[in-house]
């Protein structure tokens, strides 16, 4: 008989200390790095003994099974399947001066297969509806829609009833509220009001225990691709196509730009191959396969030799030499940083 880790229970190594992410259960544990290899032969091979303390803390939290073989325990493969479509998510982002065509736009991520689109409404808009009733009777093959936008008291319902009525919207944020809240959740929908006010793509990049993503597809994802770039085109507030919105880099305009155009450009697919792995000081941190990360905005301190930024999110307050989490905006080291993003603004707001 041998001891095995559970297949769904996987060590992940940081500098100070070792995460057992629970992918099943959405839940992490640490114990010490001495324990590592251990747990690394636990998990592939298995032992015949082990130390004592050890096994007390697994068996505690029903991590550990005994078996003959692990061959009626098959371990997770960390491989992900290649799509054959070009891109899987779109984030298009809208303010009252925007004056593409957010039409075009869906009809060309339908002939590009996408199955996830954000929008991103930084004023109040009644395009949403325009959106939701074309994606309806088009018979479109964008599956889930996340909706961020401004709340209005005068057209709070009205935003409330499409979010109901439309199951195609997995996500519905109206910020400026009254209240953080969640106003509703159910079968993996959520709609969500919150006080803060997101006034343009300077807003993203936040790095954070409450946006990790402990799951089987994530964590697979992540010990191979950038979780946020990888199969993405985005569309900011002119029309620029690009990465991800908040990026400097422009592969066009949706106006005389295809979105196939965007992607067939050379450095278009750049960022996407970079893990986290890969990315100073988060390659050292247990949360690497868990977490967000953002390319946007970072604290510039590497690149790699394709000249490529591989510093650590801006925005991110943890320091996995420490294990310790800080408010990432007060930091003294990142002012410089925050200035060259002209975040003075968003950080303030943080303070308060």
């Amino acid at each position: 008989m041998k001891y095995f880790l559970r297949a769904d229970i996987i060590p992940c190594k940081g500098y100070r200390r070792t995460a057992l992410i629970d992918i099943v259960n959405a839940e992490v544990s640490f114990l010490d790095n001495s324990y590592y290899d251990t747990l690394q032969k636990l998990y592939s091979t298995g032992l015949k003994v082990i130390d004592e303390n050890l096994l007390s803390l697994l068996e505690s939290d029903n991590y550990i099974i005994k078996a003959k073989s692990i061959d009626n325990f098959p371990r997770i493969s960390l491989k992900i399947t290649s799509s054959i479509f070009l891109v899987d998510n779109c984030i298009i982002d809208r303010n009252n001066k925007s004056s593409y065509s957010i039409i075009n736009v869906l009809q060309q991520l339908d002939n590009l297969n996408c199955k996830y689109v954000q929008f991103r409404f930084f004023d109040y808009s009644e395009e949403i509806y325009e959106i939701i009733d074309y994606l309806n009777t088009s018979n479109s093959f964008i599956q889930n829609v996340e909706v961020i936008i401004k709340k209005t008291n005068n057209h709070f319902h009205k935003l409330e009833e499409l979010f109901y009525r439309n199951l195609r919207i997995n996500k519905l944020i109206v910020f400026k509220g009254n209240k953080t809240d969640i106003l509703s959740s159910d079968q993996g929908r959520i709609f969500l009001e919150i006080e803060n006010t997101i006034d343009d793509c300077k807003s993203c990049g936040l790095v954070s225990t409450n946006g990790f993503f402990i799951n089987k597809y994530h964590f697979k994802e992540a010990n191979n691709v950038n979780t946020c770039l990888s199969k993405k085109i985005s569309i900011d507030i002119n029309g620029e196509i690009k990465n991800c919105p908040s990026m400097s880099k422009s592969f066009g305009n949706i106006k005389n730009t295809t979105l196939e155009e965007a992607l067939s450009h050379t450095s278009f697919k750049d960022y996407w191959n970079i893990s986290k792995d890969h990315i100073e000081v988060c390659k050292d941190c247990e949360f690497r396969y868990i977490c967000t990360d953002c390319r946007a905005y970072t604290e510039r301190t590497h690149t790699n030799d394709k000249e490529l930024d591989i510093s650590k999110p801006l925005k991110c307050g943890y320091d996995p030499y420490l294990g310790k989490w800080e408010e990432w905006s007060t930091n003294p080291l990142k002012q410089k940083v925050i200035e060259y993003y002209g975040m003075q603004n968003l950080v303030k707001r943080y303070e308060a």
